[in-house]
């Protein structure tokens, strides 16, 4: 399943946004944006950029892990992202 979701500014929960089984192995793709892309793997939003973050740009792929309590993702501009469940 692949899902294309549009972020900003505010943390958005990957796996309710996409219906995707909390859990679950995700692919994510940043497919474009205005800024850095800011990723959480945690069970609540991150609630600082130091608060466990990885930063990624345009064209990067990132992976989780199977059994992740959360994904969770925002930009400082506007981005595109594709979810992809395995």
């Amino acid at each position: 399943m692949i899902k294309n979701l549009t972020i900003g500014s505010t943390y958005v929960d990957l796996y309710a946004a996409t219906g995707i089984a909390v859990g679950t192995k995700i692919k994510i793709q940043i497919c474009t944006g205005t800024g850095l892309v800011q990723l959480g793997v945690k069970a609540t939003a991150p609630t600082s950029n130091q608060d466990g973050v990885i930063y990624a740009r345009p064209g990067e792929w990132l992976i989780n892990s199977a059994g992740d309590p959360g994904a969770w993702a925002r930009c400082d501009g506007t981005a595109l992202v594709a979810v992809i469940s395995e």
